[in-house]
C-alpha cells in the first residue's frame, strides 16, 4: 500500500505498512543485492519489479480467487526459507515460520516506519 491511497494497484491488508518504509529499506542495499519478493498482492510486485529490474525474484504471478493456493504459498515460504534475510511486515506468519527454519535474520516493518 501507498501512504497516498490513490496510487494503490491492488487491495492491501489493512494493517500492513506503506511500500514506502520497505523501498526505503531496500534502498539500503547494495544495487547487487536481489529480492524475493512474498507477496499476493499484485499491484505490489508489478511496482517493485518496475522499481528495481532484474533484481526481483518472484513466484510467477496467478489471479487471485477466493480458493487457497496451497502450492503456490508453499513456494513462496519455501523461497523465505532460503533467503539471507527477511524484511517482513507485523502482518502474517510465512517470515515468522520462515526465519524459524534457519535463523535467518528478520527485520519487521510496522505501520509507523519502525523497523524491529
Amino acid at each position: 500500500q501507498f501512504k497516498d491511497q490513490s496510487k494503490n494497484l491492488s487491495a492491501y491488508h489493512p494493517k500492513a505498512p506503506p511500500i514506502e518504509y520497505f523501498i526505503n529499506i531496500m534502498n539500503q542495499y547494495d544495487t547487487s543485492v536481489k529480492f524475493f519478493i512474498c507477496s499476493d498482492r499484485t499491484g505490489v510486485l508489478l511496482y517493485l519489479h518496475q522499481l528495481y529490474p532484474d533484481r526481483i525474484l518472484m513466484n510467477p504471478l496467478i489471479i487471485q480467487n477466493d480458493l487457497p493456493n496451497s502450492l503456490y504459498g508453499f513456494k513462496d515460504f519455501l523461497m523465505l526459507s532460503k533467503c539471507d534475510e527477511i524484511i517482513a511486515t507485523g502482518v502474517g506468519s510465512f517470515s515468522t515460520e520462515a526465519y524459524k527454519i534457519r535463523n535467518i535474520p528478520i527485520k519487521r516493518v510496522w505501520n509507523v516506519n519502525i523497523i524491529t
